[in-house]
């Protein structure tokens, strides 16, 4: 491994070859399931939902008016922080 002040590389001597190996091997199928799970965990929006047995067409995300409460916060929020400045 390539970390800095690296604990396992200062001992590397005093630590069974056998050991060390599986260690690499454990980081490495950690990095490889962390890359894999990053692309699988991707969620796409579905384009239909159903309800009560019934195919409903859903509004895509960017085309979603947002509620009068998020645009009330925001407008809030706005005004709380020009009132800081």
């Amino acid at each position: 491994m390539n970390e800095i002040g690296c604990a396992v590389l200062k001992n590397i001597d005093d630590i069974n070859i056998s050991r060390y190996e599986s260690y690499i091997k454990f980081v490495n199928e950690a990095i490889e399931y962390k890359n894999k799970m990053a692309i699988l965990s991707k969620k796409e929006e579905k384009m239909h939902k159903y309800n009560q047995n019934k195919i409903m067409t859903k509004i895509s995300a960017k085309k979603r008016v947002t509620s009068r409460k998020l645009s009330r916060q925001s407008i809030e929020r706005i005004m709380q922080e020009e009132e800081e400045q």
